[in-house]
């Protein structure tokens, strides 16, 4: 049902385009295939495909439309499509992830007033320096699906992104200049239901060679006295030498709660870049929060350290290889608390594809068993 939906909904968005000459584009299509095993010797592979559709169109008055799919477990959905086809559309999330309408130069001013449903904004990746001031990229690769696979809680459907994104039915009003750029929205919080309404706002600042990001938000009605939050993102690019980013925040302050300033609420991501051309070390301490996007994680008590060791550069030389070390603790672990894995990897663009070639290696706990020890994986991104 999800797929003959899609073909449905993709055949409906291609007409639109040719009729209307809007702009039908693929930002986003990622095949993400890993390998594993189990005790019992068996091996197998487990693809991921995300996949972003945006329609688009206008210049004084713009309108976008952007549909996702996220397909987990892939090779399971095909072989459940003829035997159990409920089971295989539980796999395949294809679902409308925003729509917007901007005013843009209202009345003549700098200022741009947007209405959205849906997803609209990250808030604290970096993303946004590259986009609306020309910055090189600077954003953390430890974030996303392929930095998390098993998810947030061992639910794969969610993953660590930004600080907050914001989510659900309302206005944005943006104004900025060549050095700074401020947001607010004002929307219902689809993630908390029907009625419950959340405010946020943003400021963007270059003094380059340090780009700066601060946001804070609060929702109301909800817990006693409201949810509120607050983040902070700073980087500072020393050239060719490497840079600093600091990610931090609380992403969920419930007044209500016992502890609501509690260490396990706190969101921070450090991470420090030397070049050595053509080789460049990478460190990055991540702090995994207790609530993240209005929900909890149940990793309050976890902590990763990671080490990439690198080679070249794929926006320089077209090609990168490497070994990611990363050793986790975990304060709340009745066993083994601290884990440790090594992924030599390589990445190479060609031809519009970034691929990424990898071997994933359980070392700490050891499980004893190859199997299990090696993971293998093989993704492939490119947009269109």
């Amino acid at each position: 049902m999800a797929r003959r939906l899609a073909i449905a909904v993709l055949l409906v968005l291609a007409g639109i385009a040719t009729a209307a000459a809007a702009d039908l584009s693929v930002p986003l299509l990622e095949i993400d295939t890993r390998g594993g095993g189990d005790d019992s010797g068996t091996f197998a592979l487990s693809s991921r495909i995300l996949c972003d559709i945006l329609l688009s169109g206008g210049t004084k008055f713009a309108a976008e439309l952007k549909l996702g799919l996220d397909a987990y477990g892939a090779e399971e959905g095909l072989m459940f499509d003829e035997l159990y086809p409920a089971e295989a559309d539980d796999r395949t999330d294809f679902r409308l992830r925003g729509a917007a309408v901007t005013a843009r130069d209202l009345f003549g001013s700098p200022v741009s007033v947007s209405w959205f449903v849906g997803h609209s904004d990250l808030l604290g990746t970096g993303d946004d320096f590259v986009r609306r001031f020309g910055v090189l990229p600077f954003a953390s690769e430890f974030r996303g699906p392929a930095a998390f696979p098993d998810g947030i809680g061992g639910n794969p459907m969610r993953w660590y992104d930004g600080l907050y994104e914001i989510c659900g039915t309302g206005m944005r009003v943006e104004a900025g200049t060549g050095r700074s750029f401020l947001s607010a929205w004002l929307y219902q919080d689809t993630r908390l239901g029907l009625g419950v309404y959340s405010g946020d706002v943003r400021a963007l600042v270059v003094l380059r060679p340090v780009s700066l990001e601060v946001h804070a938000g609060a929702t109301s009605p909800a817990s006693d006295w409201g949810i509120y939050r607050a983040g902070i993102l700073f980087h500072v690019s020393t050239g060719s030498i490497g840079g600093i980013l600091l990610q931090a925040g609380l992403p969920y302050i419930d007044p209500a709660a016992s502890d609501p300033l509690g260490s396990d609420r706190i969101f921070f991501l450090f991470e420090t870049t030397l070049r050595f051309d053509p080789a460049a070390v990478v460190v990055t301490f991540f702090k995994h929060p207790g609530w993240y996007l209005q929900a909890p994680t149940g990793e309050g008590g976890m902590m990763d350290c990671s080490v990439d060791l690198r080679i070249g550069d794929e926006l320089r030389h077209g090609m990168r290889g490497g070994v990611k070390t990363t050793v986790g603790f975990d304060s709340d672990a009745a066993s083994d608390p601290f884990t440790l894995r090594a992924v030599p990897y390589y990445n190479v663009i060609a031809d519009g594809v970034a691929w990424n070639f990898s071997l994933g290696i359980r070392i700490m706990p050891y499980p004893g068993f190859a199997p299990v020890m090696f993971e293998p994986a093989v993704s492939a991104k490119t947009s269109f």
